[in-house]
């Protein structure tokens, strides 16, 4: 992280939130739900010469649509229950088994 911070070839860099993307799991192609959540903030670093600097600077508005575009990976909350579900655990197994204990109550 400090090599790159401080790398001479750093231009710019863009801290993404775990809470504010997610990624395309590597066996999309094998499951129901193709993003999941993010363990982990992401950092991106935009490393450059003096010449690819000044052919493609690095912009504000380019920030905004990695923003942008890393946020289209965030699961559905649908689908973040269907994962918790599918590893044993989540709200709507919890909110059935609740439902079962109250109507068993009854």
């Amino acid at each position: 992280w400090q090599q790159l911070m401080g790398s001479p070839f750093k231009r710019r860099h863009l801290l993404v939130a775990k809470a504010d993307h997610g990624y395309c799991d590597g066996a999309q192609h094998q499951r129901q739900d193709r993003f999941r959540d993010s363990p982990y903030d992401t950092a991106v670093f935009f490393l450059q010469n003096e010449q690819g600097a000044s052919r493609w600077p690095v912009q504000e508005e380019v920030l905004e649509e990695l923003k942008v575009a890393f946020a289209k990976s965030i699961p559905s909350e649908l689908a973040r229950n269907r994962i918790a579900n599918k590893r044993g655990g989540g709200r709507m197994k919890d909110e059935l088994r609740s439902k079962r204990k109250h109507t068993n109550d009854k």
